[in-house]
């Protein structure tokens, strides 16, 4: 069987780990797979089908990529209407009943690996697929069977490593020479605007794993030697929540790989053997949720762990090793007020964190903070999520009270930490008139005056991967 993994450019700026590891599994079991950018002309992407001549159309999508994604697969399977379509991740798993949009022939529910190759089996033996389970089949008389899902993978050194051929396909993954790696699936928290409060719940065992160290290892090694990386960046949701794999890393990574690498940390997690371990193995920047700054929200309504004291014990741990913190922010959640908003860039400033992100909540189906947000009637009539949300590319979603005024917060919120006088300005106006119109006057004012920010993530990105490109030309080819 002949299957065309389709993706679009967002999800490929870094390796779509799904998408690769279901690649080298279709591919160890002996069928022929490739991948395809979605968004190139449509002319272009037929030809290129064509040749190709899949038996399957396969995409693993996010909510906020499956317009695109089904408007594509409508005009394929008008032109190639024999192939059957599949879709999995995120969206298909909260939402299988997306089996019922035209042109959709199957959905995947949580793990893909194993469902996957039982599908494709089932193909090439001339059979019509049926009871596999984790996945939602639309037969050609247009019955729809929902089979339950499989317990979650136990051991994850059993899958195969994921198909970089795809970095063939994608020249700013072979330029930036970095090793894109999971160590483990699954998270141990259940924030409530995160997709691991459902997911969790989707199937039976063991929901967080880790591969074993070694694995781990080899698979970095067999990268750096085909790629001649030089970096290595963890994208796993919580790295480090186990101390004894943390033990064993540490010892290991700097002789083995001896690599700077890049990683996410739950600042509840972080102590001082947690910052010693992640400093000897190599960390040079990670990334937290801040999310806001009002202690009561961040626990309250967005259910995390981490207290004000955490995250601030976090930067001082960081910063006294030379590892470079990164911040993750998010304006526009229920609750919130201009008040919280200005909470959550002097947070920011006591963290004196060199580079932060800010991101306007958005309401992605099945998640409890959508739930409360529609409960609260926040949630505008058929809202379409954008392609991106940092809060220089889109607005506040959600029918906020002091929505403009938060909107020029979100917008604002690097200015505002760079410049903490005129953020102690803001916090003295929104003291005396809230969210009213003297303070968006002022808002409007700074807006026009504020240049280009320093400390976002797009700049802090910009700046390390000229360092990598540098440090790469430095290092002779192997």
């Amino acid at each position: 069987m002949r299957i065309a993994f389709l993706f679009n450019y967002l999800m490929s700026e870094h390796l779509p780990f799904g998408m690769t590891t279901l690649g080298a599994m279709v591919k160890q079991r002996g069928h022929a797979c490739e991948y395809f950018p979605s968004e190139v002309p449509y002319e272009d992407l037929r030809a290129r089908l064509a040749a190709f001549d899949p038996g399957v159309l396969a995409y693993s999508t996010s909510t906020n990529c499956l317009k695109g994604y089904l408007e594509v697969n409508a005009r394929l399977r008008a032109d190639f209407p024999s192939v059957r379509s599949i879709f999995g991740g995120p969206h298909p798993t909260l939402c299988p009943e997306m089996i019922e949009q035209q042109g959709v022939d199957m959905v995947c529910v949580g793990e893909g690996e194993f469902p996957l190759v039982e599908y494709l089996a089932a193909l090439d033996h001339g059979a019509e697929p049926s009871g596999i389970a984790n996945l939602w089949i639309k037969h050609p008389d247009g019955a729809i069977e929902r089979n339950p899902t499989r317990p979650f993978i136990d051991n994850l050194d059993d899958l195969p490593f994921p198909d970089y051929s795809f970095v063939e396909r994608r020249p700013i993954l072979r330029e930036s020479r970095i090793a894109y790696v999971m160590a483990g699936r699954g998270c141990p928290f259940r924030c409530s605007y995160c997709i691991n409060h459902i997911l969790c719940s989707k199937a039976t065992g063991k929901y967080v794993r880790l591969r074993s160290v070694e694995n781990v290892l080899q698979e970095i090694e067999e990268i750096v030697r085909r790629y001649e990386c030089v970096y290595v960046n963890f994208q796993d949701d919580t790295f480090a929540s186990s101390l004894p794999w943390l033990r064993e890393f540490a010892e290991k990574f700097p002789a083995r790989i001896g690599l700077p690498f890049f990683c996410h940390l739950t600042a509840k997690l972080v102590r001082e053997e947690t910052a010693d371990l992640l400093a000897r193995a190599g960390c040079d920047v990670a990334v937290i949720g801040v999310e806001t700054g009002d202690e009561g929200l961040r626990r309250g309504a967005l259910k995390k762990v981490s207290t004000d004291e955490d995250i601030l014990r976090t930067a001082r741990l960081m910063r006294a090793r030379g590892i470079q913190l990164v911040t993750q922010n998010m304006f526009g959640i229920p609750g919130e007020t201009v008040h919280t908003a200005l909470k959550t860039i002097e947070l920011n400033q006591r963290c004196d964190v060199p580079w932060a992100n800010f991101y306007f909540f958005q309401p992605y189906p099945m998640m409890e903070l959508t739930d409360e947000a529609a409960r609260q009637g926040l949630i505008p009539p058929n809202y379409e999520f954008p392609r991106a949300f940092s809060t220089s590319g889109c607005r506040i979603p959600l029918l906020l009270p002091d929505r403009e005024a938060l909107q020029l917060i979100g917008e604002l919120a690097f200015y505002l930490l760079e410049h903490p006088r005129r953020f102690r300005a803001t916090k003295w106006i929104a003291r005396l008139c809230g969210g009213r119109w003297p303070l968006i006057a002022w808002l409007r004012h700074l807006k026009a005056i504020a240049g280009p920010p320093r400390r976002n993530y797009d700049a802090f990105a910009a700046r390390h991967n000229e360092a990598l490109r540098a440090r790469a030309r430095s290092m002779p080819s192997v």
